[in-house]
């Protein structure tokens, strides 16, 4: 069977530009509709598809098409009337060369660890790391939290509320949790912990406390023989660093923790057992104070490997997530999103697989699953159930991420980039209800 799937793909006929552009007006089309429909008194849907119809008349080929497809299609998308006119939080990270031949290592180096590895072995990546605020969907940039030479940010967590985010930082030795606010006031350290233990990935609970991962449990991945890449186990706190209480009890990473809709925590688990480990990582739903442990996606499939970064859609059952393998993946690849509602046996849970390619998404059971996808997505940020703030680095030859907005019908519409640094963790600034 796995060698039919690869032969489909090598015998697949080469696309030719006249059919790329022909999908991405067929895309363009479908989302304009969309809109047009789900908010006819707030989104001039009948302008934009009366534009998009004089480009296709003028036809693929004509003077200036890619520049015109392109301003067309941020004016019509970005004209979301969830997502006008408002403002953006992210990390901003200044770019690193390529250290070596596969880009694992330049990835980490932004914060993008392997998929093996966690923050706790990158406290001195090289990269200098800020938060920063884009208003206008990144007409206009401030700092929030200014950069410090070879100091990397990660993990940031916007509040329902929109007026206070937490991230991580190296400080003293360690990777320590920090909150700010919005408005760039109030920069406080909430965990306390030792020097010789990191801290990082937190996440906002509804019940006021913060859960996180740890290294504390000074535990191995196996295939290191020992201590020297700690995975890390999940914990909570309180919102003054107080109360730390250990949550699971893993061989492994427990990474990547969110808050679904029902305000159970959903986070990422690595079950390194037997052969298949490499397509051994499921989500996982627990209740705020660990209990109730279960499987919510992966448990006995080998596609996908996993899914990375998993985040509630506001106002539904669903959660969107990144599609990807295991050794040099970096914890990026497709975009997809999960129906929960469709069960958790097998794959059957995965809705929607956006690639921002043509064509229909093809299943391929093997290692390095996206290890060699263009585009290459990064840590969605739902709107709505078929559009997200995303991460993506659009091509091989540029190791920058942008962010994007990336829709189902397979739109990727630049928001905001820049080739000397990747934007990181995009996070609308737009209150949204907190769990219930």
């Amino acid at each position: 069977m796995r060698a039919l799937v690869f032969l489909s793909l090598l015998i697949a006929l080469p696309l030719t530009a006249a059919d790329y552009n022909e999908w991405q007006l067929q895309a363009l089309s479908s989302s304009i509709t969309d809109l047009q429909q789900k908010y006819p008194d707030d989104y001039k849907g009948q302008d934009y598809l009366a534009r998009l119809k004089a480009l296709q008349k003028a036809g693929t080929s004509s003077a200036n098409f890619q520049a015109k497809l392109r301003r067309l299609k941020r004016d019509a998308l970005l004209a979301h009337p969830l997502l006008a006119g408002q403002s953006i939080v992210a990390i901003k990270v200044t770019m690193v060369k390529r250290l070596t031949k596969n880009d694992s290592n330049s990835m980490a180096a932004i914060g993008l660890p392997e998929t093996h590895l966690s923050l706790s072995n990158y406290l001195n990546a090289g990269a200098a790391g800020s938060i920063v605020k884009l208003s206008s969907l990144g007409m206009k940039e401030k700092s929030i939290v200014p950069a410090r030479p070879k100091t990397l940010i990660a993990d940031l967590d916007l509040h329902w509320d929109t007026k206070r985010l937490l991230f991580a930082r190296p400080h003293e030795n360690s990777w320590k949790i920090f909150e700010i606010g919005t408005d760039g006031s109030g920069l406080r350290q909430v965990s306390k912990n030792e020097n010789d233990v990191n801290v990082y990935d937190p996440c906002y609970l509804p019940n006021g406390q913060i859960i996180f991962a740890s290294d504390a449990p000074v535990q191995g991945v196996p295939c290191w023989h020992g201590i020297e890449k700690k995975v890390a186990n999940l914990y909570v706190m309180n919102a003054d660093g107080g109360g730390v209480r250990r949550l699971c009890y893993d061989q492994d990473h427990d990474m990547q923790p969110s808050v679904l809709n029902d305000g159970r925590v959903v986070f990422n688990r690595w079950d390194y057992t037997g052969m298949n480990r490499l397509f051994n990582r499921q989500l996982i739903a627990m209740h705020p104070d660990g209990s109730g442990q279960k499987a919510l996606f992966g448990s006995n499939t080998w596609y996908p490997n996993s899914i990375y970064s998993p985040k509630a859609i506001p106002g539904s059952k669903k959660i969107v997530g990144i599609i990807g393998g295991y050794h040099r993946s970096s914890r990026c690849g497709y975009l997809a999103v999960l129906n929960p509602s469709r069960g958790n046996g097998g794959k059957k849970m995965i809705e929607t697989v956006v690639t921002g390619r043509p064509g229909k998404h093809k299943e391929v059971i093997m290692d390095r699953l996206t290890e060699n996808v263009f585009p290459k997505f990064s840590h969605a940020f739902p709107i709505d159930e078929q559009y997200a703030l995303v991460s993506v680095r659009l091509r091989k030859e540029t190791m920058n991420f942008s962010i994007c907005l990336a829709d189902v019908h397979g739109n990727v519409t630049m928001i905001k980039t820049d080739p000397r640094h990747s934007y990181l963790k995009p996070a609308l600034l737009r209150e949204r209800p907190g769990p219930q």
